[in-house]
């Protein structure tokens, strides 16, 4: 069973993926809330997820920002981008931190359950 973390400071974008991501049927056992950059690192440090859902946009720290941060203390993690920039910087700057996918709000479900499929599949095949 997986930790997923969502990081997003919209109150509304954030309760629904939780809920969504909850409905799944996915090997998740628990789902963390941050809603700011310095939030996560905190929850990323206490609760050790598997896989980050995060926002680019945030208070306090900025996702890339925090991705960075993470990595060099959790370099296990999977991050995945939620973002509403089409920014092709941004994308680059993810791939930099190896970011898992870079995916545009809104989301569709099938997009992220598919997305979160694929990584659950290669941290089985990680933990094999």
């Amino acid at each position: 069973m997986y930790r997923i973390l969502i990081a997003e400071d919209d109150d509304n974008i954030r309760k629904g993926l939780v809920k969504i991501i909850g409905k799944m049927n996915l090997p998740i056992e628990s789902i963390y809330e941050a809603t700011n950059g310095q939030e996560a690192v905190n929850m990323v440090n206490e609760f050790n997820p598997d896989i980050v859902v995060t926002d680019i946009k945030m208070p306090l720290l900025d996702g890339l920002k925090f991705i960075e941060t993470a990595k060099s203390s959790h370099p296990h993690v999977k991050f995945v981008i939620l973002s509403g920039y089409d920014d092709f910087a941004y994308a680059q700057r993810a791939i930099t931190y190896n970011v898992m996918d870079y995916l545009l709000k809104p989301v569709k479900k099938d997009i992220l359950y598919k997305t979160l499929s694929r990584i659950i599949d290669k941290l089985q095949d990680e933990d094999a």
